[in-house]
């Protein structure tokens, strides 16, 4: 979003002239009142209207240059001289305060240009013609050679009354300070008199002076000399001060107003921003109001002492003009103000504060260029600010001036965020400072450690540039420049260590140096020599598959090589020649300690900023020759301008298919498990360490099966060393014979070709084989080691081959180990084929885990039987058998090597121990097997079912004959033996099975019999849906009706519903011994449901009788009061009285009716259980009188006095 949307600007006035005003009416109406400058009005306003000792008061502006004085000067003069204007005031209050002041003045103004004149000619003067030209008024012959200043006030407001007798005069001097700096000490001192003398009538006439000064006036060394006089003065004057409050009240109020629309919108665009600069949160509402106006600028320019005649008010005007095109976030910041002031204004540049800084500025700019293009505008931004930091501030008491700040407060000011948008502020600031400070050598630019602190140091300002080229210019040595060119910067360039890497010759600098190329085509490397010619000749030894050389920029010799071989001939510059010979100069100063910290900071910044480029340059041109052919970088396809990348691409397109031609053998590894020579000492050592930690060489992880599959050692998820040519030449030669075969020489046949393996993957070849049980090694003392011995001798890596000397055939196992493997019943062939050892290692360790795994389970499985013994299993002598086989420690038959075979104890009494381990074992794997699969939940479920038909709803023959099955059952489980045989225990399966058939039968009967299909629901439903049943609910709402039978008649036709279930199967009882209705647990008093449901048939019916026949009688006993019912309802009661029965068709009018004709009748409830206890209070045994007095006085407390009452008689469980 341009940030021209989110403001409203309005062009302010340049410089305010106040004998020049224009349209006063605009002028009051647009003039912001702040409320600092409020309440000086308001003081002012309490001297006008004589709420003051004094009748008037002078009043002196103070404020800096393009603060708004005159501004104010110019309202204040409209106002007072002009009341109708009074009315455009915007402040309310202030309006109203102006409004209730009975003064008029006529103004008389000037703006006080720097001149020779006293202030006295002046004031004459300028009095006489304003009052003469605008007012009429003349004093011409006002004889002022013999009045001193007050009489001459006095008798110019006599003058002034005669034709205007309610009005008073008001005298303004704009830029007074300016006037007094154009005067010499003696003048000065004149003119603060008569400013005094005349200032001091307001107090009892109606004049005011009002003045403007320069906010530094009362404390500039310059007036030291009249400091008490000015004193004096200021106790004369209402000071007003302009602050930079009322300034940004100008701006936001005025300037750059916004919209409700548009503060929201910048609400949201600063919340992006906030989190880099947090002080916009802290201060969002200025931000708001001033924006694109930054905070700090208004505070600069407030500080800024230098610049006369320029208003602050016009500039931020200028510059909003300029950015309202930019996108959010812009701002005008501070640093805008050294273009806009210091270089457009020719006589600061000649001020003796400025001209060092616009120096500095000037060396600092020039650096830019050398910055690289990301950096330069905002090094710009830094540069000016750090000047402008500089010009206002102070010196400190050493006469320095320090004026800076932390990147942290440059970035909040200045709004700096970096070009990533990834980097803090802070950190880019910092990062380009540093820039400024390495690239001009230290100078100009300082940093303070204590408080982080950058700033213009004037301290710092000699040219070492100059100093390095002058030293340069002698600089001619060719070898030893290409010597400084390669020690300084292109071996640390390509990575190499001067000191480690390089080999020297003679007398002469010859820099040979080891160096390796990855090899794509087989995701590996190769070692090589790069030698660098700076002009001495150049010989060495064949040394690895490839030689690259570099030539420098003096004369070049090379002998020729048999190895590959090649040539980069660089295109040297004579800027690179130039940035070496500058590069030679430093070292020659620091050899000397010369300039040293200066030239230390020199020398990274010619490398870095010089040497390095144009290297660069150079090596983009280069040509390349290999063999009989020239080719360039973009003919290789090269493109990358890293150097060490650009040497290592070139290796590896040159080179990469003459190396597969020479070593068509060497392995094929994949791109992820890629070998350099700086990992492939701890690539190969991670497959050890994982060896290590296996028994079974099987299920490598993916690194190390990356490393094993090219050497083809792995298949089918584990290591074989029988399909790998590598492993099989080795096992040929050392199967072919039984002595000693020296491990350097099988190094030397892989090394050479058609291999050209290096020795630690020969190393790891070698270590797997004994891994493997296929080999024995010996060290340079004779001890010898098998695979028993891998994870102790490997712990240290592959550099224990250092001590190793020897490999031989291994031994195997003896013949001990078959009867051990015919025991468990493992292939015993594959101990007399060397070539199957590792079946046999591996089909052992298996068999091992198997057995432990398995009496693990056993135990594990037996412990929670123990704990929870529900069929009564015999536990002592089942943990007999446990302990035997707990006791066979098949621990110590584990082995972790082909060799620890000839270490077990193949005695007698232990094999036939393992034999009869084995074998319960397998016994009591398989009980458990059974236990798990039906015994348990069989025996359990036969258990729970004979308890839960213990009962009259079955018959005795079948619980009988389930029992008989049960008991069955339990004698094979107390019995040992036949417990831990399957041909006598699996018998229970089908005793089980035979259980649940019958069971099923028995229960399926007497449940539908019961509460399912057999039962008479359809009477029941019947009955619910009867006339008589649907008549009795609701003839229960009758209030002298007991409906308590009826209730309960309604509670056993639920709870017997309740009982109903129509949908059991019998399948059902396949996993529970139950219907989920819990038949016959629910069915409490009922054995038989169909008799009962006959009887509430019956008793519905009787009851309907009884109750008609007791509710016709209540009416008949009350149909006196039939006058007390309605119409519709005495018909009602007069078919019932003439039918003497209930109509046919019941509804709730009817009820209604009755229950109205009943409305008086009382109806008490005598509850026998409490009759009861009446009538057994005493005694338990009563005569008939006694019974019948205690039944008669109970009756009367029942119902008291009333006469009209009916007694419900209810038990208690009603």
């Amino acid at each position: 979003m341009q940030i021209k949307e989110l403001f409203n600007f309005e062009d302010i006035q340049k410089v305010i002239e106040i004998t020049k005003i224009g349209d006063e009416q605009e002028m009051v109406e647009k003039f912001v009142i702040s409320p600092n400058l409020k309440e000086d009005l308001l003081e002012f306003l309490e001297y006008l209207k004589g709420q003051k000792p004094e009748r008037n008061t002078s009043v002196d502006i103070i404020g800096n240059y393009g603060t708004g004085k005159s501004h104010l000067l110019s309202f204040l003069s409209i106002i007072l001289s002009n009341p109708e204007m009074i009315q455009y005031i915007q402040d309310e209050e202030l309006k109203n305060e102006f409004l209730t002041v009975d003064k008029e003045f006529l103004v008389v103004k000037y703006d006080l240009p720097g001149q020779n004149k006293s202030l006295e000619d002046i004031f004459i003067y300028r009095v006489k013609k304003q009052l003469k030209d605008f007012y009429n008024v003349d004093i011409g012959d006002i004889n002022v050679d013999e009045l001193d200043p007050k009489e001459l006030v006095e008798e110019i407001l006599l003058k002034i009354k005669e034709k205007y007798p309610n009005k008073g005069l008001i005298v303004i001097f704009d830029e007074y300070s300016d006037f007094l700096k154009s005067k010499g000490s003696n003048q000065q001192y004149l003119d603060l008199n008569f400013t005094r003398q005349i200032a001091e009538c307001s107090i009892n006439q109606d004049f005011i002076l009002m003045i403007s000064m320069q906010e530094y006036i009362f404390s500039n060394p310059e007036y030291k000399d009249n400091a008490g006089l000015i004193n004096k003065i200021e106790q004369r004057f209402l000071r007003f001060n302009i602050t930079s409050e009322n300034i940004e009240d100008i701006i936001a109020k005025r300037m750059v107003t916004k919209t409700p629309n548009q503060i929201e919108d910048l609400k949201n665009l600063f919340a992006t921003i906030e989190e880099k600069f947090p002080n916009i949160a802290l201060e969002e509402d200025r931000y708001i109001n001033l924006f694109p106006v930054h905070p700090y600028l208004i505070e600069m320019l407030s500080r800024l002492t230098l610049f006369e005649n320029r208003s602050i008010l016009t500039f931020i005007s200028d510059q909003t003009k300029k950015i309202q095109e930019k996108e959010f976030p812009a701002f005008i910041t501070y640093d805008l103000i050294y273009d806009e002031l210091i270089e457009s204004e020719h006589t600061i540049k000649n001020n003796e504060m400025v001209k060092p800084v616009i120096d500095i500025v000037k060396s600092l700019r020039d650096i830019i260029p050398r910055l690289k293009p990301q950096y330069q505008n905002r090094a710009k931004i830094l540069i000016d600010a750090l000047a402008i930091k500089n010009l206002v501030t102070p010196p400190d008491n050493d006469g320095e001036k320090k004026g800076g700040d932390t990147p942290e407060k440059f970035a909040e000011n200045l709004c700096i965020m970096s070009k990533s948008g990834i980097m803090e502020p802070s950190e880019d600031i910092t990062t380009i400072l540093n820039m400024l400070i390495s690239n001009s050598e230290g100078q100009f630019i300082s940093r303070d450690e204590q408080s982080n602190t950058y700033f213009i140091n004037l301290n710092r300002t000699t040219d070492y540039n100059q100093i390095i080229n002058n030293k340069a210019a002698n600089m001619d040595d060719l070898i030893h420049n290409n010597e400084v060119f390669v020690e300084d910067f292109l071996l640390n360039e390509l990575g190499f260590e001067l000191t480690n890497e390089i080999a020297y010759a003679e007398n002469n600098k010859k820099y040979v140096i080891e160096d390796t190329v990855t090899w794509k085509e087989r995701n590996s490397f190769r070692r090589g020599i790069l030698a660098i010619n700076i002009g001495n000749k150049l010989s060495f030894d064949n040394d690895g598959d490839y030689l690259i050389s570099l030539k420098g920029f003096g004369p070049h010799s090379i002998d020729e090589h048999d190895i590959n071989h090649i040539v980069i001939k660089p295109k040297y510059s004579e800027e690179f020649k130039q940035s070496i010979r500058r590069l030679a100069a430093v070292n020659q100063f620091l050899k000397t300690k010369t300039h040293v910290n200066a030239m230390r900071s020199k020398k990274h910044t010619i490398i870095d900023e010089e040497v390095k480029p144009y290297f660069k340059d150079a090596l983009l041109a280069s040509t390349i020759q290999y063999k009989t052919d020239t080719f360039s970088l973009e003919e290789l396809g090269i493109s990358i301008e890293i150097s060490s990348e650009i040497f290592s691409q070139v290796k590896e397109k040159l080179l990469g298919e003459d190396l597969v031609n020479i070593y068509p053998e060497y392995p094929k590894f994949k791109s992820d498990a890629k070998l350099s020579l700086n990992n492939i000492n701890g690539t190969l050592e991670s497959v050890l360490r994982e060896i290590s930690q296996k028994t079974i060489l099987t299920d490598f992880d993916l690194k190390s099966k990356r490393i094993l599959i090219p050497l083809e050692l792995y298949k089918d998820d584990a290591i074989d060393v029988n399909n790998s040519k590598y492993t099989s030449i080795i096992l040929d030669k050392v199967e072919s014979t039984f002595i000693n075969i020296d491990i350097s020489k099988i190094v030397d046949f892989f090394e050479s070709k058609p291999f050209g393996m290096q020795k630690e993957i020969t190393y790891l070849l070698l270590a797997i084989l004994l891994r493997n049980g296929n080999i024995m090694i010996s060290d340079k003392n004779g001890r010898t080691y098998s695979s028993s011995d891998f994870s102790e001798l490997f712990k240290s890596g592959l550099k224990v081959f250092d001590d190793l000397k020897y490999i031989k055939q291994e031994e195997g196992p003896n013949a001990e180990a078959q009867k051990l493997f015919d025991i468990m019943g493992l292939e015993k062939n594959t101990l007399t084929n060397k070539k199957e050892y590792p079946t046999a290692f591996k089909s052992y360790v298996e068999k091992i885990h198997e057995i432990k795994f398995k009496i693990s389970d056993i135990n594990a499985q037996f412990n929670n039987i123990v704990q929870n013994n529900a069929i009564n299993l015999p536990i002592e002598e089942l943990k007999e058998k446990i302990n035997f086989i707990n006791n066979a420690s098949f621990e110590k038959m584990e082995i972790s090597s082909i060799n620890d075979f000839n270490k077990l104890d193949y005695s007698k009494d232990n094999l036939e121990h393992i034999k009869e381990s084995l074998e319960l074992i397998k016994s009591l794997d398989s009980f458990l097997l059974d236990y798990n699969k039906f015994m348990y939940s069989g025996i359990t479920y036969m258990g729970n079912a004979i308890k839960f038909i213990d009962n009259d709803f079955f018959k005795e023959t079948d619980k009988n004959d389930l029992t008989k099955i049960y008991h069955e059952s339990l004698d094979i489980i107390k019995n040992t033996r036949k417990l831990l045989k399957d041909d006598e225990r699996r018998p229970i399966e089908g005793k089980i099975q035979m259980f649940k058939s019958r069971y099923k039968n028995i229960y399926y009967t007497s449940h539908e019999q019961f509460v399912g299909k057999n039962v008479n629901w359809e009477l029941l439903e019947e009955i619910e849906n009867s006339s008589s049943y649907k008549k009795l609910n609701l003839l229960s709402k009758i209030r002298s009706v007991n409906a308590s039978k009826f209730i309960g008649l309604k509670l056993e036709i639920q709870t017997i519903k309740g009982l109903k279930c129509n949908l059991f199967s019998a399948d059902e009882l396949n996993t529970s011994y139950h219907c989920s209705c819990m038949f016959p647990n629910t069915m409490g008093e009922y054995k038989d449901i169909n008799s009962k449901i006959n009887e509430i048939d019956e008793e519905v019916s009787k009851l309907f009788v009884s109750w008609e026949k007791e509710i016709i009688g209540t009416v008949n006993d009350n149909k006196s009061k039939l006058d007390q019912l309605d119409a519709s309802e005495q018909s009602i009661i007069d078919n019932i009285l003439i039918s003497q029965k209930l109509p046919e068709n019941i509804a709730f009018d009817i009820i209604g009716a009755i229950n109205n004709l009943l409305e008086d009748i009382e109806i008490k409830e005598l509850n026998l259980d409490n009759l009861y206890d009446v009538l057994t209070s005493e005694s338990d045994t009563l005569k008939v009188n006694e019974i019948l007095d205690k039944l008669e006085q109970y009756i009367k407390h029942l119902v008291l006095d009333t006469d009209n009452a009916r007694i419900k008689i209810i038990k208690k469980e009603e």
